[in-house]
C-alpha cells in the first residue's frame, strides 16, 4: 500500500514540480496557457520516465531474481528509490541548469524503487496462498492500489496545507489552530513542494524498513513448491 501510495503521490508532485520549473525559467512574460503547455511537456517526460523505471526493472527482476534474494530486493530497492525521490527537486544543488535531465534519471530510479518489486510481491503472495492465487493477486494489486488514494492527498497537504482546501470543516481548522504555532502554521499554510517530496521519500524508505519483517526462511521455502 505504501509503495502504491508513493506512486500516486509522485504523479501529483511531478505535475507541481514541472510548473515550478517553468515559472523559474521564464525570462519573458507568458500566459497561463503557455506556461501550462510548457509544463505539460516536462511533466509528460517525467511521468513516462517513472513508468520506464517501474516496468523495465520489473521485467529484469522477473528474468534474474532468485527467491533467496527477494527479501533483499524488498528492502534495498525502496530505500535506494527514496534517495532518488528526495533528490528530484534538488537537482540545482548538484549542478545548476540540469534540473530536468537530473529529474528524469531520478524519476526512473524512483520508479524502480517502488514499482519493480510489485510483480515480485504478487508472485510471492501466490506462493504463500497457492490455493487462492486470484485472491493473493487481488490483495497485492487491487487491494493495495485502492488504498493508495491517500498518497496524493497527503502529499498535497504537506505541500499546500489545509488552508487552500475550501471544504475543510471550520472545527478542523480551529483544532489545528489551537496547536502550538510551530505545528499549526505548517499544517495550515503548508511546508512547500520540497517538503512534499521529502515526506513521500520518507514513506518509501519506511516501506523498505517494513520489508525487514518478512521471514526470509519462509520466502525461500515456499519457492521450492
Amino acid at each position: 500500500m505504501i509503495r502504491f501510495s508513493v506512486n500516486m503521490a509522485l504523479i501529483y508532485l511531478l505535475v507541481e514540480w514541472a510548473e515550478q520549473v517553468v515559472h523559474t525559467r521564464q525570462s519573458v512574460a507568458m500566459t497561463n496557457t503557455e506556461l501550462g503547455i510548457e509544463a505539460s511537456q516536462i511533466n509528460g517526460i517525467l511521468q513516462a520516465s517513472m513508468q520506464v523505471g517501474m516496468g523495465g526493472a520489473g521485467i529484469l527482476l522477473g528474468f534474474l531474481l532468485a527467491a533467496r534474494f527477494e527479501k533483499l530486493v524488498f528492502v534495498v530497492l525502496p530505500m535506494l528509490g527514496s534517495v532518488a525521490l528526495f533528490m528530484i527537486p534538488r537537482a540545482g544543488l548538484v549542478v545548476e541548469g540540469i534540473e530536468v535531465p537530473f529529474a528524469i534519471v531520478a524519476t526512473i530510479l524512483t520508479g524502480v524503487g517502488f514499482g519493480a518489486v510489485i510483480p515480485v510481491s504478487i508472485t510471492l503472495a501466490q506462493r504463500l496462498l497457492p490455493h487462492r492465487t486470484s485472491l493473493a493477486s487481488g490483495l497485492m494489486l487491487g487491494g493495495a492500489w485502492m488504498l493508495a488514494f491517500v498518497g496524493p492527498i497527503l502529499a498535497e497537504l504537506v505541500h499546500k496545507g489545509f488552508a487552500h482546501k475550501p471544504n475543510i470543516p471550520k472545527f478542523v481548522l480551529d483544532a489545528i489552530g489551537s496547536l502550538p504555532e510551530s505545528v499549526s502554521i505548517p499544517m495550515i499554510e503548508g511546508m512547500g513542494l520540497d517538503a512534499g517530496f521529502t515526506a513521500t521519500s520518507v514513506a518509501l524508505f519506511l516501506a523498505g524498513l517494513i520489508a525487514l519483517l518478512l521471514p526470509h526462511k519462509l520466502i525461500v521455502e515456499v519457492a521450492k513448491h
